[in-house]
Order: structure tokens, then sequence, then C-alpha cells
């Protein structure tokens, strides 16, 4: 997971985010910003606009690929819900901020 600056990851969401995948089996360590640090937000919001949040989620190939061209469908399943787990938490979030 790689984080930017706390105006634009705040910590509930770096929380949902590290929740929404720590019980994969597949995930045995979740790191931040290794081996790169940061992720992508608009130039026009970046450092002003504190509604405008980011994280940006970095899978090894081996987390959901048999081989390097072949999807593992269970594993590619599993993410696949996590990511919807992770968007349910923070469309709750930010409804609850409205």
């Amino acid at each position: 997971m790689h984080r930017h600056r706390p105006v634009h990851t705040p910590e509930w969401l770096a929380e949902a985010t590290r929740g929404a995948f720590a019980s994969l089996p597949e995930f045995d360590e979740i790191g931040e910003n290794t081996p790169y640090s940061g992720c992508y937000v608009p130039l026009r919001h970046y450092g002003r606009d504190e509604r405008v949040t980011s994280v940006m989620i970095e899978l090894r190939r081996d987390v959901y690929l048999t081989d390097p061209r072949t999807p593992h469908p269970e594993r590619v399943e599993r993410i696949g819900r996590a990511l919807a787990t992770l968007i349910d938490q923070v469309t709750a979030q930010v409804a609850a901020d409205v």
C-alpha cells in the first residue's frame, strides 16, 4: 500500500486498506511505502483539498498468478472481494462525512 501525505491518505483510509487485505492467506506481509512511496493525487488538488483522498495498492504477481501469465481464479476472486470490501468501507466513510 502506498500512502501520500496524511492530508491525502488519512489514517482511516490506511486502516481500511490494511483491514480489507489482512485476512487473505496470500498476504503474509502488508508493506507501506515500499519499495516506492506515495500515490497519485491530481495536481490541482495536491496539498490543497483535504476532501481528495488517495491510496495506491500494488500486488506482487505471485499473489494472483500461477505462472507468469495465468491468473489463479480463487486468488483473483479473493482479491476482488477484498477490493469490494474496501470500496464499501470508503463509501460508508465518505457518506458519513457529508
